[in-house]
């Protein structure tokens, strides 16, 4: 599912004009190895949950995080989230209440909605600032 949703946002012109140093793996990225520009990561976890006995369903969380870069202007550090900020907008449009196929993976098509955007953060690890939008997947096999 996690190369679909890349895909996904990859193709989409407005999102790839804003988040222009692309998609990436989460374990892709180091403090020595990240692109100067926005950036985005996607994070994926399954959730189990109670469900009647024959639904052969799966719930996945998708993290999907927008970071950049602090710059040097004028001898000082400094970093805007507008372009996080625009991006997660974006997404949103792209997301929320949105039918992912995922058949290709055994599965049926996937239900995306929003839950919650994060507050604005700074990766010191990283030299990042960031902001990161959850959305919930329900995901039924083979319908």
């Amino acid at each position: 599912m996690r190369k679909k949703l890349y895909t996904y946002l990859s193709s989409d012109g407005t999102l790839s004009g804003i988040v222009v140093g692309g998609w990436h793996q989460p374990n892709s990225i180091t403090s020595e190895h990240q692109p100067k520009k926005p950036f985005g990561i996607v994070r994926l976890s399954e959730v189990p949950f109670l469900v009647s006995p024959d639904a052969d369903a799966q719930r996945v969380i998708a993290d999907i995080y927008v970071y950049d870069r602090f710059r040097k202007v004028d001898g000082q550090m400094i970093a805007s989230y507008l372009d996080i900020d625009s991006a997660l907008e974006r997404i949103y449009a792209l997301m929320n209440r949105h039918q992912l196929d995922v058949t290709d993976y055994g599965w049926g098509i996937g239900h995306f909605e929003f839950d919650m955007t994060s507050e604005d953060a700074i990766d010191d690890g990283w030299n990042c600032i960031f902001k990161y939008s959850r959305y919930t997947c329900m995901v039924m096999r083979g319908r």
